[in-house]
């Protein structure tokens, strides 16, 4: 039996739950043996609408807190039951589950092994408490950052000798400004950034601020309670957005208006679909995961894994505007205009108004080195498609002159700290 085939029978003939039986029919045991293709998907309503204790695939005493979340697309609250992972990796054990399979709660990715002794700041604008605090446990001391006020935060991790960091990418910006040439900088050792795609222009700023730091991010979702993908370690010098997928789960790309499956062929783009290979508390089978993704590269990586390399381009219906028969504009598109502009942007957000006629784009850059503002330049820097930039629709009259504002980078700390949405539309 594949690994694939034990994870199906999992989930679908799971003793404690029968979430997967009522969803499949009569017909459930036909799944386990089925290519994922032919198996429906399962969307978060599914989950949303059934109830908590109806969706525990683990015994129930296992079960030592929940953690909630709206995700980024704010659909409002739903809980997900969680473990604590020693636990958790012994009835994984116990089920005939080993090795790397056991590792799929792991939120940090390879980047911190079992033997590594660190002190690791974690800042993460999702934190219940903002208040910066430090525990020490198993010989490692982790200080919780608070997102609002980044002096008192790097102090305090200074005190606790800080040589590790994890965190939302959102907050860092700026960063340079309260560690450079610090000891703090000079003894980073990693940085693992998820939650949030990661920009060039912070990358650049991170590299600057830790010279000696691997900066790297794990694609992780509460929903799935593990890291799904991490930075391939022969790209993270390109950037921390180039992913392998992790061995404990299955990914697949559909479209996201037919759920049809996208062949992970190189720049084949679609929806995120996971499937978990190992037991979790409640496990997902075929789940759209809501992000847009892009094949990078297909085929054995220099790296050694023989997994497709993608890149998460933002939110299924926020990060992404279709202009038919045009091209498009995405988070990732106007990020790469923005690094053409002649002056250092820490970061953007961009709404799409289709409130007006025709639809037009406007534009916050967050920065502290713009005397003024190249609309202009910025509407001819992005680039629809292969041979249209948005100055070229605007000439067309296919869509509306590009407005564009400056906000210094003080206040982008200041936005509201769900995952941040840098492309919106406003209808």
């Amino acid at each position: 039996m594949t690994l694939l085939s034990r994870a199906l029978q999992f989930a679908i003939l799971n003793p404690y739950s029968d979430f997967y039986r009522r969803k499949y029919g009569s017909d459930y045991k036909t799944y386990i043996e089925k290519d994922l293709a032919g198996i429906p998907l399962l969307t978060r309503e599914e989950i949303d609408a059934t109830p908590f204790f109806d969706r525990i695939f683990i015994p129930k005493e296992m079960i030592h807190f929940v953690r909630a979340t709206s995700g980024s697309s704010g659909r409002g609250v739903i809980a997900f039951p969680l473990a604590e992972e020693p636990e958790l990796m012994r009835y994984r054990k116990s089920l005939g589950f080993s090795g790397e399979e056991a590792l799929a709660g792991r939120f940090f990715g390879p980047y911190f092994k079992k033997e590594d002794t660190y002190s690791i700041l974690i800042y993460s604008p999702s934190n219940a408490v903002h208040e910066t605090y430090v525990v020490e446990e198993g010989g490692h001391v982790a200080v919780s950052g608070d997102y609002r006020d980044q002096e008192k935060t790097f102090a305090r991790a200074e005190a606790a000798g800080v040589d590790s960091m994890y965190s939302f990418p959102s907050p860092l910006a700026g960063v340079g400004h309260y560690v450079a040439g610090t000891p703090l900088a000079a003894r980073m050792k990693r940085i693992v950034l998820m939650g949030e795609r990661v920009t060039e222009p912070l990358r650049r700023e991170l590299v600057e601020a830790f010279p000696h730091a691997t900066i790297a991010a794990v694609y992780a979702t509460v929903d799935a309670h593990g890291t799904v993908g991490y930075t391939c370690p022969s790209y993270l010098t390109v950037s921390p957005n180039y992913m392998h997928v992790f061995p404990t789960y299955q990914l697949e790309l559909v479209d996201p208006e037919t759920g049809h499956v996208v062949p992970q062929v190189e720049g084949a783009e679609g929806e995120v679909v996971i499937t978990a290979l190992t037991p979790m508390a409640f496990s997902l089978v075929r789940y759209r995961t809501g992000d847009y993704a892009v094949v990078r590269k297909h085929g054995l990586c220099s790296c050694g894994s023989t997994e497709p390399m993608f890149e998460i381009l933002g939110r299924v219906g926020l990060d992404r505007i279709k202009l038919l028969p045009y091209g498009g504009l995405s988070s990732a598109v106007l990020e790469e205009a923005v690094l053409k502009l002649p002056y250092k942007v820490a970061d953007f957000t961009a709404v799409w108004n289709e409130r007006i006629s025709p639809p037009g784009l406007s534009t916050v850059l967050y920065t502290d080195h713009a005397p003024y503002i190249h609309s202009d330049m910025l509407a001819r820097a992005i680039q629809v498609s292969s041979t249209r930039t948005y100055a070229d629709l605007v000439e067309l009259g296919v869509v509306s002159p590009l407005v564009c504002t400056a906000e210094p980078v003080e206040v982008l700390r200041t936005l509201p700290t769900d995952k941040r949405k840098r492309l919106q539309v406003s209808r």
